[in-house]
C-alpha cells in the first residue's frame, strides 16, 4: 500500500523584516478607504524593530501604515513579504522583497500615477465632462500599460482580475462625477449627457471573483441594482 502524504495549505501571509530606528508608532495593515467591514491589524514587530508575524487576511489589497505614511500592498496567502525601512526616513528607505513583492512594487507605481494625474482634487470634479472623462481615460491608459509593463507578475488571476479593476475604477469615478459636479459647482438642476455612463452596459455584473477583491466593482454593483429597483418601482407605478 502507498501512502501519500498530502501537502498542508498555507492559509496566511508571512510578513518580515526590520524597522531601524523604530518608535512605539503603530505598524498596522489597513483596509483600503470605504471598504466594508474595516481592518486594522497591528504587526507584530520587536523592541529591536525586527517584524515578524503572519497575517490571515483574506486575499486582496490593503494599505500598511507607519505613522503618517502608508504604501499599498498585497495580500494572498503563500506570499512572503520582507519589509525594511528607517522609520526616520520611511519613503526614502522602503524596500520590499519577497514572495508577492512584485505585485506591492505594481500597485505602488499605481498609486504614484494617479497622484500625479489628480493633484488638484479640490477642482477634479468641477471639471465638465469631457474634461473629466479625458482625464480619466488617461488615467486607466495609463494604469494598464503599467500593468503590461510589469512582465513578472506571474499571477494571471490578478493580472486579469487587475485588468478590469482598472475599468470598474474608472467607471466609478464617472458616476461619483454625476453627483459631486453639480453639488460643487452649484448647479441646479444639472442632468449628465445622455451617453455619459453608456460604458457601464458592457460590465459583466455576475463575477464573483471581482465581487470578493474588488472594492470598485463592489461599488458598481450597488449602483447597478439600485438602477433595476428604480425602474421597477417607476414601472409598477405606471401600471398603476
Amino acid at each position: 500500500m502507498t501512502a501519500f502524504k498530502m501537502k498542508a495549505q498555507i492559509d496566511y501571509t508571512l510578513i518580515s523584516g526590520k524597522i531601524t530606528n523604530k518608535t512605539d508608532k503603530e505598524f498596522t495593515i489597513n483596509s483600503l478607504l470605504n471598504t466594508y467591514p474595516k481592518v486594522k491589524i497591528p504587526i507584530k514587530v520587536s523592541a529591536t524593530g525586527t517584524i515578524s508575524d503572519t497575517i490571515g487576511l483574506k486575499e486582496g489589497k490593503y494599505y500598511l501604515y507607519n505613522e503618517k505614511n502608508a504604501i499599498p500592498i498585497y495580500i494572498k496567502p503563500g506570499h512572503n513579504l520582507v519589509i525594511n525601512f528607517d522609520a526616520e526616513n520611511f519613503k526614502k528607505t522602503l524596500s520590499v522583497s519577497g514572495k508577492g513583492s512584485i505585485i506591492c512594487h505594481y500597485l505602488s507605481d499605481k498609486y504614484r500615477i494617479t497622484k500625479e494625474k489628480t493633484k488638484d482634487k479640490g477642482a477634479l470634479y468641477k471639471l465638465e465632462e469631457k474634461e473629466f472623462k479625458k482625464l480619466f481615460q488617461a488615467i486607466k491608459l495609463a494604469h494598464t500599460s503599467l500593468l503590461e509593463s510589469y512582465k513578472n507578475i506571474s499571477d494571471s488571476q490578478f493580472r486579469g482580475q487587475e485588468k478590469r479593476d482598472i475599468n470598474y475604477a474608472y467607471l466609478k469615478k464617472l458616476i461619483q462625477h454625476t453627483s459631486l459636479h453639480p453639488y460643487l459647482t452649484g448647479k441646479e438642476g444639472y442632468k449628465q449627457s445622455e451617453n455619459f455612463l453608456n460604458e457601464l452596459d458592457e460590465v459583466n455584473y455576475s463575477i464573483e471573483e471581482d465581487y470578493l477583491l474588488s472594492n470598485n466593482y463592489r461599488f458598481l454593483l450597488s449602483v447597478y441594482f439600485t438602477m433595476m429597483r428604480n425602474k421597477i418601482m417607476k414601472k409598477n407605478q405606471n401600471l398603476i
